[in-house]
């Protein structure tokens, strides 16, 4: 590994095999938070960025239907490398954990040496993936934006934006011009499907305009269609 201390959530509720992936990975220098698996797991995902996520996959909660769909759609978002583990599977099975959205599958026990070096790869890849722009500040009618810093400035002046806020922000910042629907944007900032009746897009547009005063303006509402960022004409 590099000189720069590495940090890894592992997520599950079975103690014995969260020590045996903690203990490989912290004697290789990794800091790990380990939190059990419920209904907040994808939040934490957002509340401690770390350099890859580690998911027990023999824990029952793994089997709840959404469950890993949310929770890989959270993690891509965030660039950070899902791995999971667990007992052995058949190639079927591990195949389609893989094809679903996973990195990578480590059986257990397993040896600790082997397992880092298919992580130092996998991190690797994942530094080569990451496209340019979420590494550095954009700028928009005086608004600047920096996703990898997590920071928004109105004129020079910083926002506090809640993460939906913030990811909302984003999209639109990455796609300006582009209409999204309500139904969209249930599925890329909140991960669930929209059943037509839930006012949280609009509840959270409303408050991202808010804070944003007069520059909210920029986030246009398309009647029948949703809202998108407007470009000059």
């Amino acid at each position: 590994m590099t000189g720069t201390t590495r940090r890894a959530i592992l997520l599950g509720n079975i103690k014995e095999s969260l020590r045996t992936v903690e203990g490989i990975l912290t004697a290789s220098g990794f800091i790990c938070l380990t939190f059990t698996i419920g209904a907040n797991t994808p939040r934490e995902l957002e509340r401690h960025p770390v350099d890859v996520v580690f998911l027990c996959a023999d824990d029952p909660a793994f089997k709840t239907p959404g469950f890993f769909s949310r929770l890989f759609k959270r993690r891509k978002r965030l660039a950070s490398p899902l791995i999971l583990f667990g007992g052995k599977r058949s190639g079927r099975s591990v195949a389609e954990l893989l094809d679903a959205g996973a990195d990578d599958y480590w059986v257990l026990p397993l040896r600790g040496e082997v397992a880092m070096a298919y992580l130092r790869a996998i991190l690797r890849r994942a530094r080569r993936a990451l496209p340019p722009s979420k590494s550095k500040e954009e700028k928009f009618r005086g608004l600047s934006l920096n996703a990898a810093a997590h920071e928004v400035f109105l004129d020079g002046r910083p926002l506090r934006l809640r993460t939906k806020e913030f990811e909302l922000l984003a999209l639109f910042f990455e796609n300006k011009g582009t209409a999204f629907s309500r139904a969209a944007l249930m599925e890329k900032v909140w991960g669930q499907e929209w059943f037509g009746k839930s006012r949280t897009v609009d509840f959270h547009i409303a408050q991202l305009r808010r804070k944003l005063g007069r520059w909210g303006q920029n986030i246009e509402t398309i009647p029948g269609v949703g809202y998108r960022l407007t470009t000059p004409s």
